[in-house]
């Protein structure tokens, strides 16, 4: 990373967290200060605990607390309502592992062995994880690994599933080498991977994977996925069944900032991004950085940028995929900001874990981007 981003990242990231730790729902100031900037956790040994008292009493959070367990299976655990959606959500907000829910809901994924036998998994979970394309497994994995249950046996052999076939990826030329085109659908050849959302997820959310040589090889992957680019939305195959692997905010890997419209779109190239922050991919590739740059390079010069994005389901509503709003409402164009200015700032803490500038005045420093000089032509690509 080149000294003028640095410098670029370091202003813009002190500001974002001085202005978020003023403004922002207890949810983003209770993360920020336990995840990003942890040194001034104890500077007042009541704030912390009254913000979290502030998360549990958060409407969202008492609707999934106050549910029984037995409700729970009752439904999907891969839905709208389900418990997956659930522990995405609760862990977004920054309710903690210990939390009696959130426990009761991980004893349950991890004891029950039919946890996916009834809902929309049913018939394909175990094709997709048979087909190593992120099924029923893989997805429990993920979950646990939301919890920061990384050293469960089987959230290590799914993140070996998951390496696998990002080493896969890596060896592939040309798209149609692994897929057939089949009654108006791409379908993946036999004994042929690919990589879905929660391959990302999994790989993002845990850390015993991380040495030098893994970094390298899905780095690669996610390279050669870029140079394969636009991606077909390929399908697995089991026996005569075709069957969709989460292809969310995947497929679309190679979109540009620039190129982004639609609502939908933004989310989409957030939720990678921070992804992709989290597996340490981006310091690594010069796509992703240009990314970066990009966005913070428009940002400095079009404050409005993110509160004309329309609001969207994708952004305003939790489901295994979707999910992005942890204020209240956006019933302002402040609280809307808040959401799209705190996952900026996980994304350039994750991205580049470089210590700001001036970290003890960040709650008196009102502003640090008028020390960025802006570039009147973006950097392209």
């Amino acid at each position: 990373m080149n000294l003028d981003l640095i410098e670029q990242v370091r202003a813009i990231k002190g500001d974002l967290i001085s202005r978020l730790l003023q403004q922002g729902c207890p949810s983003i100031q209770y993360r920020i200060l336990t995840e990003i900037d942890q040194q001034y956790q104890y500077r007042d040994h009541q704030f912390l605990p009254a913000l979290y008292r502030q998360i549990l009493s958060d409407k969202e959070v008492e609707y999934i607390c106050d549910q029984p367990l037995k409700q729970m299976i009752e439904r999907d655990v891969h839905a709208v309502d389900g418990i997956e959606t659930y522990v995405r959500l609760l862990k977004e907000k920054g309710v903690r592992s210990d939390h009696p829910k959130l426990r009761e809901m991980i004893t349950y994924i991890c004891e029950d062995a039919h946890v996916f036998e009834t809902g929309s998994l049913r018939n394909v979970g175990q094709y997709l994880d048979a087909l190593n394309l992120g099924g029923s497994n893989m997805i429990k994995a993920t979950i646990l690994a939301y919890a920061g249950f990384e050293n469960d046996s089987m959230v290590q052999e799914q993140i070996n599933k998951a390496l696998q076939a990002f080493q896969f990826v890596t060896s592939v030329q040309e798209l149609d080498e692994i897929c057939t085109f089949v009654d108006g659908k791409w379908v993946l050849n036999k004994d042929a991977y690919w990589v879905s959302v929660y391959h990302f997820r999994l790989l993002a959310y845990t850390e015993s994977w991380r040495t030098n040589e893994q970094m390298e090889k899905v780095t690669t992957a996610i390279e050669n996925m870029l140079r394969l680019a636009p991606i077909h939305d390929m399908k697995g195959r089991w026996k005569q069944q075709i069957i969709a692997p989460g292809n969310f905010a995947i497929q679309s890997i190679e979109m540009d900032f620039r190129q982004l419209k639609r609502p939908q779109d933004w989310m989409q190239w957030f939720h990678r991004m921070e992804l992709l922050a989290k597996m340490g991919v981006i310091d690594r590739s010069d796509h992703f950085k240009k990314q970066i740059e990009l966005v913070i390079r428009t940002f400095v010069s079009d404050r409005d940028i993110f509160s004309r994005i329309k609001s969207h389901r994708y952004f305003t509503h939790w489901s295994p995929y979707s999910g992005f709003r942890l204020e209240e409402n956006w019933n302002s164009r402040r609280k809307k900001e808040n959401d799209f200015l705190f996952r900026l700032v996980l994304i350039i803490h994750d991205a580049f874990p470089i210590k700001i500038k001036n970290e003890k005045d960040i709650r008196m420093q009102p502003t640090h981007l008028s020390q960025i000089t802006v570039s009147k032509t973006p950097t392209s690509n």
